[in-house]
């Protein structure tokens, strides 16, 4: 993962750390040293996400902006798509 650039970090209520890049969305789960990653086949609007085009709101939800608009993420309701292409 570390070979990745990423766009923008958020670090969600419960310990989790999101980051945005050009290859789609990562979730970190520290406690469990796991990376997810979430792309258009999870639902996500786009692949590519802007720079420093993030953010936390008080709803808990996190927004990130990208090349085809803007993608909201509810940390407490996200799975992966299990039927992957």
């Amino acid at each position: 993962m570390l070979d990745k650039t990423f766009t923008a970090v958020v670090e969600d209520s419960i310990g989790n750390v999101w980051l945005s890049s050009y290859y789609g969305i990562y979730r970190y789960l520290p406690d469990q040293q796991k990376v997810e990653h979430f792309t258009e086949s999870d639902g996500l609007i786009s692949m590519q996400y802007v720079e420093n085009s993030s953010l936390y709101a008080s709803n808990g939800k996190i927004y990130f902006g990208g090349d085809r608009g803007v993608t909201v993420i509810d940390p407490c309701n996200v799975q992966l798509n299990p039927n992957l292409p």
